[in-house]
C-alpha cells in the first residue's frame, strides 16, 4: 500500500490515510508494536518477584484513540490479583499491623527465629518504592 499526495492541490486521501495508519503489518503499527515489545523486555528483568503473578501480568494493549491514532500500551497488575502493585511501585510509610477484631481472641500468627509467634500487633518499618516502570520507559525510543 502506498500514501497517495496530490502535488495539484495539496491534499491528502483521508481514507487512504486511515487505512495506510491503520494497516496492522504496515510500518506505523509495526514500529508502535516494537517499541512496546522493547519496553516489556526491559520491564520484565526488573519486576520483583516473590510468586510470579505480577510477572505474568506483564502484557501490550493495542489499540486506536481519538482520530484513529493507534496506541500501545505496556501493562502490569491486574485488578483484584495484584492489588498489591500501588505498594510496590510508591512504598509504604513505617505502620502499624493489627488483627481483625471481629474474630474471637484476634492476634497475628507468624514464624519468627524457627517458632511460632503470636502478637496483638506489630510495627512494620515500611517498605521502599521500586519503581520499575520508570526506567524502562526510554527503552521506546530505541
Amino acid at each position: 500500500m502506498s500514501l497517495v499526495v496530490s502535488r495539484a492541490s495539496g491534499s491528502v486521501d483521508s481514507s487512504e490515510l486511515n487505512a495506510y495508519i491503520a494497516n496492522p503489518v504496515g510500518p506505523i503499527r509495526t514500529d508502535i508494536r516494537r517499541r512496546a515489545r522493547n519496553v516489556q523486555l526491559a520491564v520484565l528483568p526488573r519486576i520483583p518477584r516473590r510468586t510470579g503473578r505480577l510477572a505474568s501480568t506483564l502484557r501490550v494493549d493495542e489499540g486506536f484513540e481519538g482520530a484513529g491514532r493507534p496506541y500501545a500500551d505496556v501493562i502490569v497488575g491486574v485488578d483484584g490479583v495484584t492489588d498489591y502493585l500501588g505498594y510496590i511501585l510508591n512504598g509504604t510509610p513505617p505502620h502499624v499491623i493489627t488483627p481483625h477484631e471481629d474474630r474471637p481472641n484476634p492476634h497475628l500468627r507468624f514464624l519468627s527465629g524457627g517458632g511460632v509467634v503470636f502478637a496483638k500487633s506489630v510495627n512494620h518499618p515500611g517498605t521502599r518504592a521500586n519503581d520499575f516502570l520508570s526506567p524502562a520507559l526510554p527503552q521506546a525510543l530505541r
